[in-house]
């Protein structure tokens, strides 16, 4: 099950991933909405009957301003997106994946959650420092049910998004940005997927309230 806030991403999405598998579904909304988390728990109820792993990849940062700009309902997106909606989704999830031998829950933090950031805003680093608490402490009360919890923090990743930022930077900002990461280049979201599929598999079954650091070498905790 894929789910996205736009219909469009997940057509898109699912007419790649079908290719590759044939049971794909999608369910479109805002999973900052408990309405919507609680339809899209019950969703993968009907179409599966089971949940094994949980990967909480919704976000995103909608500006970059000093925090004198940031306003109330900056915040709230910005935690609604970023910490809420993994929050959310995991609490609804739980009575599934405590039926689900092994389940696993991935969140998907930011470099910006562990150190200073060039690119982000305060709100935007409060919410992915908060995700990755969140993955502790979450890891450390389901492990009595062998459920996992671990995040991915992603440095300079070349999404979409990013990709349109970044051609409108001069050209001395790109470099100097690049100095910063050992590696000398942003990472790919395949890069990313890997390090998420590697958290879920029983690869890292002995693995629990960790934060995965894919970033180049930008950040060694």
């Amino acid at each position: 099950m894929i789910t996205a806030r736009q219909e469009s991403d997940l057509a898109r999405a699912v007419a790649d991933l079908r290719a590759l598998h044939p049971g794909v579904s999608s369910f479109a909304g805002d999973c900052s909405d408990p309405g919507v988390v609680n339809d899209l728990i019950r969703s993968i109820q009907r179409d599966f009957g089971r949940l094994d792993v949980v990967v909480n990849n919704a976000g995103g940062s909608h500006h970059g301003r000093p925090l004198e700009t940031v306003s109330d309902e900056d915040w709230e997106r910005t935690l609604g997106q970023n910490l809420m909606a993994a929050a959310r989704v995991s609490s609804a999830a739980l009575p599934l994946l405590k039926r689900s031998p092994g389940g696993s829950i991935v969140n998907v933090a930011s470099l910006a959650g562990r150190q200073h950031s060039l690119v982000a805003s305060c709100d935007y680093a409060a919410a992915k420092a908060g995700l990755i608490g969140l993955t502790r402490q979450l890891a450390l009360e389901l492990a009595p049910w062998q459920i996992r919890v671990n995040a991915v923090a992603p440095g300079l990743t070349s999404t979409a998004r990013v990709e349109a930022r970044w051609q409108q930077l001069p050209a001395e900002d790109r470099e100097r940005r690049l100095d910063r990461i050992p590696l000398g280049r942003p990472g790919t979201p395949e890069e990313i997927a890997a390090a998420i599929v590697f958290l879920a598999s029983d690869e890292a079954s002995y693995i629990t309230g960790a934060t995965l650091d894919v970033n180049g070498g930008a950040f060694m905790g």
